[in-house]
């Protein structure tokens, strides 16, 4: 019997993008009636062990659940949904994911460096790369959860897409928003590879009206000599601002998911100045070409 994904699991650190993070979710928590738990942990044998006695760690545990409650209480007031907290030690990654399946999560949320120059963190790449549903990265000054106009999809050749379509519809039902597909051609890009987008294009427009979404978008040309399609999709949003979500799938094919995740997809999170939503494909089989 399929659990239901009756629960947001935000990952919790107390600085500033993860309290934006919590933020964001109380929307999509209305909206889908979805619990919201808020998860903290404290990595065994780290800095807890290494400097602070067991006297001192118990202590120290005691305060954190006490700051875990206060912000379950401002949550639950604040986004009229039920909050549960959990504070657990263990690998941060595994601890995430092992919670997501055992409440039933539909989302994860987990907040990310607003830093253009530094690397989102490892234990947020790892999240993102593991998980098994979608996982929003939200930065410290993205915390206005009370809109979505518009959701930026950029498409692709692999077989993994349609996963992504269908995520991208769920969130704009939520905000009532209209979904902007994007392809990117540039100067690489083979003759067949643009009519196989042209007609995927058309597809993929026609299943979200069927759906029951809006649905808007172009085909856009790299600049000559750009072969980024990062620096593609950032200088959109940059011309339409409008958008405030990205959907993206965080990897391909499995032999490709150290690259790509570690590549393109961390710069567009790192980069992007709204929310993005990243979709971890279930295994479809061989897919075809990747433009992103």
């Amino acid at each position: 019997m399929k659990k239901s994904l009756n629960a947001i699991l935000i990952a919790v650190d107390f600085e500033k993008a993860s309290l934006a993070a919590v933020q964001q979710s109380y929307n999509i928590a209305r909206q889908l009636q979805l619990d919201i738990h808020l998860l903290y942990v404290h990595e065994d044998g780290g800095v807890l062990k290494r400097f602070f006695s067991h006297e001192q760690t118990i202590e120290l545990i005691a305060r954190l659940s006490a700051d875990m409650s206060a912000l379950a209480a401002k949550t639950g007031k604040e986004s009229g949904m039920k909050v549960v907290t959990h504070v657990t030690g263990g690998r941060i990654t595994q601890k995430v994911n092992e919670m997501a399946e055992q409440i039933g999560a539909r989302y994860i949320f987990i907040g990310a460096s607003n830093s253009a120059a530094a690397p989102v963190g490892g234990h947020a790449i790892r999240i993102i790369r593991s998980a098994q549903v979608p996982v929003f990265t939200i930065k410290a000054d993205q915390a206005d959860q009370n809109r979505c106009r518009c959701i930026l999809l950029p498409l692709d050749l692999t077989a993994e897409t349609r996963q992504k379509v269908s995520a991208a519809i769920g969130i704009a039902k939520v905000y009532n928003a209209t979904i902007r597909i994007i392809s990117g051609v540039c100067s690489s890009t083979k003759a067949e590879d643009i009519n196989h987008l042209n007609i995927q294009f058309r597809q993929v427009k026609n299943f979200i009206e069927k759906e029951g979404a809006r649905c808007t978008g172009e085909m856009l040309t790299c600049p000559q000599g750009q072969t980024s399609h990062v620096k593609m999709i950032l200088d959109y949003i940059a011309d339409h601002n409008d958008i405030d979500l990205i959907v993206i799938t965080t990897q391909a094919e499995s032999e490709f998911i150290e690259f790509f995740i570690d590549s393109e997809a961390t710069q567009l999170i790192r980069q992007a100045p709204v929310p993005v939503m990243s979709v971890v494909p279930k295994s479809l089989g061989s897919s075809g070409i990747r433009s992103f």
